[in-house]
């Protein structure tokens, strides 16, 4: 899934709220910049990321692609965007397992230690990433 389109279609998929407050959290220096550099409200800010469930090979609904609903230096590069994996077994509660700036996602067929495999995309190509157990990495296999 190529994240452009996503973004451009962030109205239909505003993350919830736990998924937005835990997002928040985590990013709270990046998204205060884009608070200040676009002029947002108290409330654009808590709906500023969009989410789509993926499938990693554990209970629907427990993984998710987090992107930027929004313009901002701190997400956006010239080609690229910021993005989270990130998991949850009930839905209040998010661990991270993988943040990149790329163009693209794909969730192969292969799994390490239960998860999916994946490929970030960006204008050098696929670059896989695999589940080590607690987090996703970059190329080496675990």
């Amino acid at each position: 899934m190529w994240f452009e389109p996503l973004v451009d279609k962030a109205a239909v998929h505003v993350a919830p709220a736990t998924l937005q407050k835990a997002m928040a959290a985590i990013l709270k220096v990046d998204l205060k910049d884009c608070e200040t550099q676009n002029h947002l409200t108290r409330q654009q800010v808590s709906k500023y990321f969009c989410s789509i469930p993926i499938d990693l090979g554990i209970s629907p609904n427990q993984a998710f692609l987090v992107l930027p609903s929004k313009y901002c230096y701190a997400f956006f590069g010239a080609h690229s965007i910021a993005f989270w994996v990130v998991t949850t077994t009930d839905g209040v509660s998010f661990k991270l397992l993988f943040s990149g700036r790329h163009d693209g996602l794909e969730i192969l067929e292969t799994k390490h230690n239960g998860l999916f495999d994946l490929n970030v995309h960006s204008l050098l190509g696929p670059s896989p990433i695999y589940f080590n157990g607690s987090e996703y990495v970059p190329s080496e296999k675990p």
